[in-house]
């Protein structure tokens, strides 16, 4: 490969000055401008991509990135992979604490349905869940959460999932720019493809809501796929091995990803273990490990109800799609999966290889009545996601004969992910959340119910529960709120209602904090600070 001579000074200088602005927003924000907190990413980045396109102005300019496009970068070394990757970490947990302080972080799942089970584990009761009263095994097979245990016997903090997440991502994004050098041929488009990932509003998503065990898919599916073409047997079982650890739905990932490997490289026997990995794993996980831990039938997986509308089974609901072949297309239609193909420009409707590993999950999943799973919202898109990033890299090789061609596909697939949705946030931190442990503590140990994204700072604690709709407050439960911060579970409607008749109770004091927080506690309950 041809390496292009080395850009001008005062060109390298102004695209220095685009590229750190994106960056020193991230280390900075949110910014007041105008009146206004600007905390969103996307402006920062649109403005970064102007300041590339005014480059172009110049002619000396315009030959010299011409030459970067037509000839490439070098190759990209493990150690400057590694530092990219470790540097896209640190930007994702950025977010997420970020998130934290300002105390949008909800407590589902992170705290409820993760770090409690976790924590539960090392005190010797294997992922108990407060919050359901029993294991989270009965709800999902997620045994990647027993590796956390080592680090909760050292502090049981949910810090140790947030930066998994971070970190989980940012690895996907790593081994997604090796497949996609493979793929393409070339390591500028490699990299803007996997840039696009990271950028793409569906990775922010689920990024930004908190811990999540579909967050190791990316990993899991571009390890799969890069043993498959480097013909890395260890690559493949390590893909496997996360997957199935991750969540019984690994099934229909395995299973895609397994005809791919028969389909399109003929790789039978790697497609059959794979297949037979994943077939195994969901038969002891749906018809073993969940039942025995949930006291329930193994015909009827909980989650059946998802599908309800199309059988009463699972089989059934399958049956139902395949009757009505035209109602299934309407609801496909309608589902998110055109909102997962337009930012990669519908690429992977040429890359079949791509598009077929995801067809076993975006069919059910588009087809779902449960909105978040039919839409791809949340952390619902991670296990597809990576699987259209690779068609969309196919894509681009067959509508594309010249590597300059290529690179300019993938620039633009990168600009549309990182301007087209939400992208990501930066929030003020929240000083509210300074007030959270002086309030409990004057508490002491008697129950209290706490807002659901107030409970992640509220730390351990007999009679510390989430404040939800499942269960009626008790007589002799006090209650924590921020009227300033998300209601959820309820509306904000529900949330107003609440807090007037916690006021009209005249067996509760009403006690605010210098922040805001406002505390509802049994007259005489609270002890002197």
């Amino acid at each position: 490969m041809t390496v292009p001579a080395p850009l001008p000074r005062g060109l390298k200088l102004w695209l220095g000055l685009a590229a750190a602005l994106p960056v020193l927003f991230a280390l900075t924000a949110p910014w007041h401008v105008g009146g206004r907190d600007l905390d969103r990413l996307t402006p920062a980045l649109a403005v970064a991509f102007a300041l590339c396109l005014l480059a172009l102005v110049p002619a000396g300019s315009r030959r010299a990135l011409s030459g970067l496009l037509r000839d490439g970068i070098a190759p990209v070394s493990r150690r400057s992979l590694g530092i990219a990757a470790l540097a896209a970490a640190a930007f994702l947990a950025c977010v997420v604490f970020a998130r934290y302080r300002s105390l949008e972080l909800s407590s589902w799942d992170t705290i409820l349905f993760f770090h409690q089970p976790i924590a539960a584990t090392v005190s010797g009761h294997p992922l108990f869940c407060e919050y359901t009263g029993a294991s989270y095994l009965g709800i999902h097979g997620s045994y990647v959460l027993f590796a956390f245990t080592p680090l909760y016997a050292l502090a049981a903090s949910p810090f140790w999932l947030l930066a998994a997440q971070a970190v989980a991502l940012a690895a996907g994004a790593a081994a997604a720019f090796l497949v996609a050098r493979r793929i393409l041929g070339d390591d500028l488009a490699a990299a803007l493809l996997a840039g696009a990932l990271l950028l793409n509003a569906h990775t922010a998503r689920a990024a930004q809501y908190g811990f999540h065990v579909e967050a190791f898919y990316p990993l899991a599916i571009f390890l799969l796929w890069l043993g498959l073409l480097a013909r890395r047997p260890g690559f493949v079982a390590a893909g496997v091995l996360i997957a199935i650890s991750v969540k019984e739905d690994s099934l229909l990932v395995l299973l895609g990803f397994a005809a791919v490997a028969a389909l399109f490289h003929r790789r039978y026997r790697l497609a059959a273990a794979v297949a037979a990995a994943g077939t195994g794993s969901f038969l002891v996980t749906s018809r073993l490990v969940v039942p025995h831990f949930a006291g329930g039938a193994a015909d009827r997986p909980w989650y059946a109800f998802y599908w309800s509308s199309w059988g009463d089974s699972l089989p059934q609901a399958a049956l139902g799609m395949l009757r009505h072949p035209l109602a299934l297309a309407r609801a496909l239609a309608h589902s998110g999966i055109p909102h997962l193909l337009e930012p990669l420009l519908f690429l992977p409707l040429a890359g079949p290889e791509g598009l077929v590993a995801a067809l076993p999950q975006l069919v059910p999943y588009g087809a779902a009545d449960y909105r978040p799973l039919r839409e791809f919202a949340i952390y619902y898109s991670l296990s597809v996601l990576p699987f259209l990033f690779v068609g969309a890299a196919y894509g681009l090789t067959r509508l594309t004969r010249t590597l300059p061609r290529r690179r300019i596909g993938a620039l633009l697939v990168m600009a549309v992910c990182a301007l087209d949705g939400a992208g990501y946030t930066f929030p003020r931190a929240e000083p509210a959340g300074g007030d959270i442990g002086p309030a409990l503590a004057a508490l002491g140990p008697r129950p209290v119910r706490i807002q659901d994204t107030l409970y992640p700072h509220a730390g351990p604690g007999v009679g510390r529960r989430v404040l939800d709709k499942a269960h009626p407050l008790g007589a002799g439960e006090s209650v924590l709120l921020f009227p300033g911060a998300s209601p959820f579970p309820f509306t904000a409607a529900e949330m107003k209602e609440l807090i007037r008749r916690l006021d009209a109770d005249p067996a509760l004091a009403r006690r605010e904090t210098p922040h805001g927080l406002v505390l509802f506690s049994p007259r005489g309950g609270l002890q002197p600070q």
